[in-house]
C-alpha cells in the first residue's frame, strides 16, 4: 500500500513541482492550498507524512498542526515544514517542531528528507 502524504502549500506552482516527484517515488499525495483545507483533510484521512508550508493563508503551517493535535486524538505523523528563513526556523523550534527545509528547495535534498522521515516510521 502506498504511503500517504499531505502536501499543504499555497503556491500552486511549488505544490505541483513537489507533487510530481513524490508520486513518481510511489507516494499518494493529497494536496491542500491553505491551513484550513489541510486541517479538514487531516481530519478525513490518516497520513504517513505531513509536508506543510510555514506561511499560508487562513492558518499557517504551525497553527493548523497545533489545531489538529488539539482537536483530534490520532497519532501525529512526522511533519516536514517548508520555511523561508532562519526566523521561521526559530519560531517552529519554539513550538516543538524540528524537521524543516529551507526554500528555495533543492529537489534531491527534499526527497532525501522525505525518505528519511518515512523510513523512521517504518523502523518503529
Amino acid at each position: 500500500m502506498k504511503k500517504k502524504i499531505l502536501l499543504a502549500e499555497d503556491a500552486k506552482n511549488l505544490r505541483e513541482w513537489l507533487k510530481l516527484p513524490l508520486e513518481y517515488a510511489d507516494f499518494e499525495v493529497i494536496e491542500a492550498m491553505d491551513g484550513l483545507e489541510a486541517l479538514g483533510l487531516y481530519e478525513k484521512y490518516d497520513f504517513d507524512l505531513i509536508i506543510t508550508d510555514f506561511e499560508m493563508p487562513n492558518l499557517n503551517g504551525i497553527e493548523w498542526i497545533l489545531a489538529a493535535k488539539q482537536r483530534f486524538s490520532k497519532k501525529t505523523p512526522p511533519i516536514l515544514i517548508l520555511i523561508n528563513d532562519k526566523s521561521q526556523k526559530t519560531q517552529m523550534i519554539n513550538k516543538g517542531f524540528f524537521n524543516c527545509i529551507e526554500k528555495p528547495l533543492i529537489l534531491d535534498k527534499f526527497l532525501l528528507k522525505v525518505e528519511f522521515l518515512i523510513d523512521k516510521i517504518d523502523a518503529t
